[in-house]
């Protein structure tokens, strides 16, 4: 739910572009899950004048492009302008200055380091003590990087990592059973995989394949 301040200047005006926050499952892009993260904690974001004009332009195109009928070629040009935006987002002053504002380079380089294991091992292991000995730094260390960082801990940062990855499974590896999609992320049963799966998002991985397919009516359980 949504709510709006009702007082605003005469002059006052904008465009709200809202995505669901598995909208990036569609077509995960390993480089930008560190931005979307950042911003699920961050979602404001100030831009300049001209910054705000080419994103307006961007952002229309995106609704007529939405409006329009589908085809073969909807979907790509969808794609390629989603990515257009969120590159152009990620390049904004005010996104810049904030991830890199108070941020010790070391920390940064580290937190580099740390997103490069994750994609490599996150099917190996989940315990942030395991990527703390590969960065040769402690636990308390790799806490105090992704806290300065995105202002979350190391677990709840490789959790996310891995249930955006297993939604991304779910939605497009269609043929395979929960059971294979388990084993391919790297749990050692589905079991354990249904346990995960349902602590972090409040529902097992098959409900959740009923509740994001749009041809189910299907209402999601309750936390």
């Amino acid at each position: 739910m949504i709510e709006y301040n009702k007082e605003h200047s005469p002059d006052f005006n904008h465009y709200l572009l809202l995505l669901s926050p598995d909208f990036f499952k569609i077509q995960i892009i390993k480089d930008y899950v560190t931005h979307f993260l950042y911003f699920k904690y961050h979602p404001f974001l100030e831009t300049t004048e001209e910054e705000t004009r080419y994103l307006t332009d961007l952002f229309k195109m995106i609704m007529k492009t939405i409006e329009q009928e589908n085809n073969d070629g909807k979907g790509k040009r969808l794609s390629i302008l989603f990515n257009l935006l969120f590159e152009t987002v990620f390049q904004t002053k005010g996104y810049q200055k904030g991830i890199n504002s108070n941020i010790e380079p070391r920390i940064e380089e580290l937190f580099k380091q740390f997103n490069i294991l994750l994609e490599t091992y996150y099917k190996q292991s989940r315990e942030v003590s395991f990527y703390a000995d590969k960065l040769c730094i402690s636990t308390n260390y790799l806490f105090k990087i992704t806290k300065t960082i995105l202002n979350v801990s190391p677990k709840t940062f490789i959790n996310e990592v891995i249930i955006l990855q297993a939604k991304h499974l779910l939605d497009t590896k269609k043929e395979k059973n929960v059971q294979e999609i388990a084993i391919e992320l790297g749990f050692q049963s589905q079991s354990f995989f249904g346990k995960f799966f349902k602590q972090q998002t409040g529902m097992s991985p098959s409900d959740y394949r009923l509740y994001s397919n749009p041809d189910n009516a299907f209402t999601p359980p309750r936390k």
